[in-house]
Order: C-alpha cells, then sequence, then structure tokens
C-alpha cells in the first residue's frame, strides 16, 4: 500500500490541521496535507473511536 502511493506522490511532509469534530465516543480530525513529489494540497481524515476507554484507529484517508 505505502509503495504504491509513495511512487507516485512520494513522502508524507507539511501538514496543516484544518478542524477537529468531537461526539461522546468519537472524534474526527481533518487536516490538509502535502507530499515531497505531488504538487498541491490533500485532505487527510483520521477517524477515533472510543472504546472500553481506549481511543482506537477507525479509519485514515487521504485524497
Amino acid at each position: 500500500m505505502c509503495e504504491s502511493y509513495q511512487s507516485e506522490l512520494g513522502f508524507f511532509t507539511k501538514r496543516e490541521l484544518v478542524a477537529v469534530f468531537t461526539r461522546p465516543d468519537s472524534a474526527v480530525i481533518i487536516w490538509k496535507q502535502f507530499f515531497t513529489k505531488a504538487e498541491g494540497e490533500f485532505v487527510a481524515e483520521l477517524m477515533l473511536i472510543r472504546e472500553n476507554d481506549k481511543y482506537l484507529v477507525e479509519h485514515v484517508v487521504f485524497f
């Protein structure tokens, strides 16, 4: 997976926080993601869920 996007986009570089959305048992973090080979801004999203007093990563995507 990593080799696939790294060959096209490069490696992660700068990140800029855009927003954090919270609910009682989850949170979503949105940021701008930049890469070494691709120009422009990408959107990244991380969703955390709370189970048994632990926060777990539900998913991470960028587009």
